[in-house]
């Protein structure tokens, strides 16, 4: 009895040996490394749970996993950094022309289209103001939107264009950090 348990005990021995051995030798290639990343394709990840919708504006929809969803398709003029500093993203420029009232004159780049080949102008931008301070719509926050007197244009291409604040509202370029309805290139 003590013969068969030693033998039962070597064989596992072994085999753990074997496999040990194995795992070395097949796990010790060197990594792939390619000139450069391949582009396009789809990332697949697993979540608790579905975003209620895909538009972060609005009050029920206003969460984590909206934002990680689709925060990463939406463009602005800005583009945060991690450091919270700001890039321009679709903006060629934006800064304050006027102090009072707080008035910033925008230029939107030429190559700034939606997915479908439309210009991105004023109109874009006037939109989304016009959705955030409309009473009948129930959104996570007007904050910054709700200071804003007036949206006009400024070239008739609809490129550039004046913001101008009824008060000021000092984190402006946070209001243009993405776009709210579609994905755009550019």
């Amino acid at each position: 009895m003590k013969g068969r348990h030693y033998m039962h005990r070597f064989g596992l021995a072994a085999i753990a040996l074997v496999a040990l051995v194995a795992a070395v030798f097949v796990g010790g290639g060197s990594a792939s490394t390619s000139a450069s990343p391949k582009k396009g394709g789809q990332v697949v990840f697993g979540a608790e749970q579905e975003p209620p919708c895909l538009n972060g504006f609005l009050s029920g929809c206003n969460n984590t996993w909206t934002s990680w969803t689709v925060g990463t398709q939406y463009r602005g003029l800005y583009i945060q950094k991690p450091d919270f500093s700001f890039v321009p993203d679709l903006a060629q420029s934006a800064k304050i022309v006027k102090a009072k009232p707080m008035t910033i004159a925008v230029k939107i780049k030429k190559q700034a289209v939606w997915s479908d080949g439309v210009p991105v102008t004023y109109q874009d931008f006037k939109y989304v103001w016009q959705q955030e301070i409309n009473p009948k719509n129930d959104v996570a926050s007007r904050s910054g939107y709700d200071s804003i007197k007036t949206i006009t244009p400024t070239s008739k291409d609809g490129k550039s264009f004046n913001v101008i604040f009824a008060k000021p509202f000092a984190p402006w370029k946070a209001l243009s950090t993405g776009s709210p309805t579609s994905t755009t290139s550019g």
